[in-house]
């Protein structure tokens, strides 16, 4: 549970941090995230690009861990890193409570030629050992090869984390004193159908036309059946949504729809 917060109780270590992080946000994460969707839809990804994207979410990390120091949370960086996808909300299907230590395992063999087995011990058993040259370029798009794995990297993993950390939108420091307190909940491997402020008909046109969990790819587009995870193959597999949000989104809708007269 979040505990309340205004502007006047932020510490000045705290309020200097989280405005670290809003620059940062605005003048790296943003741009970067834009541009990769952008040259990841038109299948234009280069894998320098790639490579300078993800050390931008990687390096993320470092400012909300500042935030969370500040705020008297006393955790290692790395504890940061193994905990990041559940308590920022980044889900997923094949690759799930682990795409920001991938993010972040493959920037350390950026900058170390290869990342250290003692320190990632198990995601050395899970993937053998990573390097930069886990990420291939290839026909616009930037794969990763490991042991039993061969995936589109930034559909998979790093658009995801990126869009984690530019989730909300933040209005002040006390915005991103809440968020980087995390404890955000996984909904269903990351996706929640409710109308919200949506348009209803739009929200439900997407619960029943799902995109894949993996991929955010719809179904015509996924190429997940391309992939490998784990040592099997993949597929298209859609969140799609249960009775109980098709309900709250039906009687959005329309107030005239009931279940009970179905």
């Amino acid at each position: 549970m979040l505990q309340q917060t205004d502007e006047q109780s932020l510490s000045e270590a705290c309020k200097s941090a989280c405005g670290d992080y809003l620059k940062y946000l605005k003048s790296i994460l943003e741009p970067a995230l834009k541009q990769l969707e952008d040259d990841s839809t038109g299948r234009a990804l280069t894998l320098h690009q790639v490579i300078g994207a993800n050390l931008c979410a990687a390096h993320a990390v470092d400012y909300i861990h500042a935030i969370r120091a500040a705020d008297g949370v006393k955790e290692k960086r790395c504890q940061l890193v193994s905990a990041f996808d559940s308590e920022f909300a980044i889900g997923g299907a094949r690759i799930q409570g682990g795409k920001m230590r991938l993010v972040d395992a493959v920037n350390n063999a950026m900058k170390h030629i290869r990342i250290d087995p003692k320190r990632y011990a198990d995601l050395v058993q899970k993937y053998g050992q990573v390097s930069f040259e886990c990420l291939v370029a290839f026909d616009g798009k930037v794969l990763c090869l490991l042991d039993g794995f061969r995936f589109d990297f930034v559909r998979v993993a790093l658009l995801p984390t990126l869009r984690a950390l530019r989730g909300w939108q933040f209005e002040d420091e006390v915005d991103v004193l809440e968020f980087a307190r995390g404890g955000l909940e996984l909904i269903n491997n990351g996706a929640s159908y409710c109308a919200g402020d949506d348009d209803p008909i739009d929200a439900l046109i997407e619960a029943c036309n799902p995109a894949c969990v993996n991929c955010d790819e719809y179904e015509d587009d996924c190429q997940c059946a391309e992939y490998v995870f784990d040592g099997k193959t993949g597929a298209f597999e859609g969140r799609f949504a249960s009775t109980d949000e098709l309900d709250t989104l039906l009687c959005a809708v329309s107030g005239a729809y009931r279940r009970d007269r179905l």
